[in-house]
């Protein structure tokens, strides 16, 4: 800036006019450029200032619209905590009033503290009773504790009478049987009071309160004089010298004519009152050359001799002898007065009375009953004798002639002969109907009375081990399902269809035409996704068998398919990589047809007809393809399949035994599994069998065999109704007919 007080002193002081002039012009021009600059800097400033509340103008906008949008933000955080708040509100609301009912007591609670205060109630009874049941088994302990150092002395200081001596023990019987010892240890790591049976040594063991501890041996081997017995057909050709001679009956393979007692031939241990089982088997052309007349030569000189018959044309020739001495001795059979060549294939002696106890021993038929299970009723000659116990053939046989106490544990462990499946239960006076595989309940019915009298339901929670009366229906129950919300379908001989409620209590008829059974329960009931359906099954010709369509949970029903196109209906199924329904039905050529329904069943596509191939009853599904068999005797059936993209039927081979398929399910390994019976016209009527299949090869699980006067005659026999297989592979079927009558619970085999 200038210094305009120098300029004003220049002026003042000058003397001389030009001198004035001179600082008074000087003095003006800085006066000027000091307005000047002054002048712009102004401008500038005002420049400056506008741009500045320019901005300040947008920064306000800026700032009512932040405001403006929080005020909306805020807004609809408001409206979110309110409908939080509502629906917060709602859900307890429901909440409590679910929480004042009870499901399983079937009743509601004016207020929560009601239900909690008749929950304390019932936890301080059941408190009271466990205490109670606490005390006996303490009680119970004792007494098994010491029954245990009993047996335990008995078998130290008495080894052979250890048979005896554990039958003698109430408390002391088995509850179950393992494999090995490490089954045991797995099953109870930390013991119990029981004691068990382990098959690979034939011990029993105990808890000691540490460890499971070896109690010995658990009855001696079933033959101390025949460690295996032959299966083959090597037996010699021996001929008879004279008639009314005797055949010693040697371990070795070959037989001996004889009569009286040798040291060198096969020796049985004589125990005077046991009862000895004798069998042999002989070739066709040597029928009419025996008696069926076994003896016991015993080493005095002297023999028992049992009961004469004619041998059967199948040239097994069986008897009981029962011993009247204690000596060794041989056992011999008696040749017929005709004079000839003898062949042999097989023979057997078994001392029932070591195998079973003394005064529980079975007759003739009952034992055979069980032989008949094993390939040829004979026992396999790589089989170690040892492994048929006596607790496996009295757990076999307990249901039929209570030799002894039907257990839980105890049948679930113990195999059958085959070695094959592992029994759960058998049940010769009930009926399977239905096996709910997600609640493991087993309902069945009376065998012993006629289908119109067959009013009363059993449920079993224990696999048929123990039976409840659960409803009383007003006419005979056909056919059994329980839907999947609790209620169940009954089809009774009143020709209605019955929904009973979960607990059972009262039934109500569907209000529309009368209906016929359903082939089988476990296929003859499907639901999916709120849609039941099920498929009527009946022989009258004119008659139209239907399936019907329920989608108000078995409240009313109409009809999906009138079945003008078929005879009648097998089976009905889901699929559950689809949920598509698939129908089955027979039987002759035209009537044989599988059909798939994509709509719930309001239409039906048929996937193939025409053939006897095409007959089936029941398909297991896989994600691409589906497998069956034929149910048919009149040809030779298959086991088939198909993929589901063109369905084109193919053979997998043929169905064992040529026996007619009756229905299939899948294993827990994916494998399709089938039962079967034999009809009149069947090709063989000696058996029907269980098989398996992983859509490449075919196995025999088991064959049973027909009982002998089925054989001859044209009824239908074996298995006809049957169940789905479970998550643990369980599985139940009525065996009519077969030499194992009544309903039979297997835990099936995996593996093919």
């Amino acid at each position: 800036m200038a210094n305009i007080a120098s300029i004003v002193a220049l002026i003042r002081d000058a003397i001389l006019g030009k001198d004035v002039r001179e600082a008074l012009a000087s003095g003006i021009e800085t006066i000027n450029t000091e307005v000047e600059n002054t002048t712009q800097r102004q401008t500038t400033l005002e420049t400056n200032m506008a741009v500045v509340e320019a901005n300040e103008v947008v920064r306000i906008d800026n700032e009512l619209g932040r405001v403006e949008a929080e005020d909306q933000r805020v807004s609809e955080v408001d409206a979110i905590v309110a409908a939080y708040d509502a629906a917060t509100k709602a859900n307890l609301s429901v909440e409590v009033s679910n929480a004042r009912t009870s499901t399983v007591k079937n009743k509601a609670f004016g207020v929560l503290d009601d239900r909690l205060e008749e929950i304390e109630q019932d936890h301080k009874t059941h408190l009271a009773e466990s205490a109670q049941e606490i005390n006996l088994l303490n009680s119970q302990m004792t007494v098994v504790s010491n029954d245990i150092i009993d047996i335990q002395a008995e078998i130290i200081s008495n080894y052979t009478s250890l048979d005896t001596k554990i039958d003698a023990q109430a408390s002391g019987s088995p509850k179950g049987v393992y494999p090995t010892l490490a089954d045991l240890e797995t099953a109870y790591p930390t013991g119990n009071t029981n004691i068990y049976i382990v098959s690979a040594d034939g011990h029993w063991y105990y808890w000691s309160g540490m460890a499971w501890s070896d109690g010995g041996q658990y009855q001696a081997v079933l033959s101390s004089f025949a460690n295996k017995l032959n299966n083959s057909d090597a037996a010699a050709n021996i001929t008879t010298t004279s008639a009314n001679s005797n055949i010693h009956i040697n371990g070795l393979g070959l037989w001996f004519i004889y009569s009286g007692y040798s040291a060198s031939y096969q020796i049985i241990p004589a125990v005077a009152g046991h009862i000895y089982y004798a069998r042999v088997k002989i070739t066709t052309d040597s029928i009419g050359k025996l008696q069926n007349k076994f003896r016991l030569y015993y080493s005095d000189g002297t023999y028992t001799e049992s009961g004469i018959s004619t041998i059967p044309i199948n040239g097994i020739s069986s008897q009981l002898i029962t011993a009247t001495k204690t000596l060794n001795a041989n056992i011999t059979i008696r040749t017929a007065t005709i004079i000839g060549l003898v062949t042999r294939v097989n023979q057997m002696v078994v001392d029932l009375t070591d195998l079973f106890g003394i005064g529980n021993e079975p007759s003739l038929t009952e034992f055979e009953e069980l032989l008949n299970n094993f390939p040829n009723a004979w026992f396999d000659s790589s089989n170690d004798i040892n492994f048929i116990q006596s607790v496996l053939l009295n757990t076999f046989l307990s249901s039929k002639n209570d030799i002894v106490e039907q257990n839980t544990l105890l049948i679930q462990q113990s195999y059958l002969p085959s070695q094959v499946l592992k029994t759960i239960s058998r049940n010769t006076d009930k009926l399977i109907l239905w096996y709910d595989i997600d609640k493991k309940i087993v309902y069945a019915v009376d065998s012993d009375l006629v289908v119109t009298d067959r009013i009363q339901l059993y449920a079993s929670d224990d696999y048929g081990i123990t039976w409840e009366n659960v409803f009383t229906a007003n006419a005979g129950i056909r056919r059994f399902y329980t839907l999947e919300s609790g209620y169940h379908i009954l089809n009774t001989t009143s020709s209605r269809l019955q929904r009973v409620a979960p607990d059972f209590n009262g039934y109500a008829d569907w209000v529309g035409d009368t209906v016929t059974s359903c082939l089988n329960s476990a296929l003859g009931f499907a639901e999916h996704d709120g849609v039941i359906l099920y498929a009527e099954y009946g022989n009258t010709v004119g008659t139209n068998y239907r399936i019907l369509k329920s989608i108000d949970d078995g409240v009313t029903w109409t009809v999906a398919n009138d079945g003008t196109t078929i005879f009648h209906w097998h089976s009905i199924q889901v699929d559950p990589y689809t949920g598509y329904f698939w129908a089955c039905s027979g039987d002759s050529e035209d009537d044989c047809k599988i059909m798939c329904s994509e709509d719930g069943g309001a239409t039906w596509v048929t996937k193939t007809s025409g053939l006897q191939s095409d007959r089936a009853v029941g398909l297991v599904f896989y994600e691409n393809e589906v497998i069956w068999a034929m149910d048919t005797a009149g040809t030779k059936p298959y086991i088939m399949k198909a993929n589901k993209a063109n369905f084109v039927p193919v053979q997998i081979g043929e169905v064992p035994y040529g026996a007619t398929t009756l229905g299939v399910s899948k294993t827990i390994d994916g494998l399709t599994f089938g039962w079967s019976r034999v009809e009149e016209n069947s090709s063989q009527r000696e058996s029907c069998v269980l098989w398996v299949t992983n859509g490449i090869t075919i196995k025999e699980i088991q064959k049973f065999a027909i009982k002998p006067e089925n054989v001859i005659n044209t009824v239908t026999v074996g298995f006809t109704d049957a169940t789905m297989i479970d998550d643990e592979n369980k599985w139940f079927g009525n065996a009519a007919g077969t030499v194992l009558d009544g309903l039979l619970g297997f835990v099936l085999p995996l593996g093919i």
